[in-house]
């Protein structure tokens, strides 16, 4: 690879990686607040996966735990340059948020409109498939990172 395709897969790299953490901590910080858990309320009804959080904690503290969970995420992650195993575990909980999130689009009511004559998920929600790309190759570059430095070492 030349110089400048090195220069730019790192850029693209840097972009993903921190951009995935900036949104997992701003959401994250955004679950404390009374709107975001109102917010999510329709989806954690419908969830056939989250919707029992709800019989042992109250809305907000549903959103709270979900909040912490996100802003762990999110540091884990941003740990990659220290500690490649942290960040691995990040990724991973962040392909589980993802894959959770994902889910809604099929758990919750009115999640697809017909927009004129196109079928058309809900937007929000539907970002979220990129954000599981982005989880997914942070995973793997940090599990490649953890292989390369237990070959150095032996």
């Amino acid at each position: 690879m030349d110089n400048q395709s090195s220069i730019l897969q790192k850029i693209g790299e840097n972009i993903s990686r921190y951009g995935l953490v900036l949104i997992l901590l701003w959401y994250g910080v955004f679950k404390f607040t009374p709107t975001e858990a109102e917010a999510i309320k329709p989806l954690i009804e419908n969830s056939p996966f989250f919707n029992w959080m709800l019989s042992i904690m109250t809305l907000q503290q549903v959103s709270n735990f979900i909040g912490i969970t996100e802003i762990i995420t999110a540091i884990a992650i941003a740990l990659r340059p220290i500690s490649p195993k942290i960040a691995a575990l990040g990724s991973a909980l962040a392909v589980v948020t993802f894959v959770g999130t994902l889910s809604f689009l099929f758990t919750t009511p009115g999640m697809f409109k017909i927009v004129e004559w196109l079928y058309v998920p809900n937007g929000f929600v539907l970002k979220d498939l990129l954000l599981l790309g982005f989880s997914f190759w942070s995973l793997g570059e940090a599990l490649s990172a953890i292989k390369n430095q237990e070959n150095t070492l032996t």
